[in-house]
């Protein structure tokens, strides 16, 4: 069973994901934000990581994680963002960023078709 980890300072889009992701037979562990997430994210297949966050820039955080050799797949998410963070994201993932509220459907095709399952 593969780990998603959720960083975003949003509890209900915690606990929405968190539900969503048990049902399609996924271990989802939450962290409301880079702090809490760095003592997680080892842990992870994949991470769900908001690119706006109370205690920091989800964005730097991913530069960080690059800098420390994590490979593991981070998908960004973002309810609002400009044309600068889209374009870093893209740069630092090789990915679209995810809107919020997400789409479940397709975050759960795009997840199982990055951990191949």
């Amino acid at each position: 069973m593969a780990t998603i980890l959720i960083v975003d300072d949003e509890k209900s889009v915690r606990k929405t994901l968190s539900l969503l992701l048990e049902r399609e037979g996924y271990d989802a562990v939450a962290a409301e934000g880079i702090e809490a997430a760095r003592g997680l994210v080892s842990g992870a297949d994949l991470v769900l990581l908001d690119i706006r966050l109370d205690d920091g820039n989800g964005l730097d955080f991913l530069e960080e994680l690059n800098e420390q050799g994590f490979e593991k797949p981070v998908f960004l998410m973002s309810g609002m963002f400009n044309l600068s963070e889209w374009g870093r994201a893209v740069k630092l993932t090789g990915r679209p960023v995810i809107n919020k509220p997400v789409e479940s459907a397709g975050l759960m095709k795009l997840i199982a078709k990055t951990l191949g399952v």
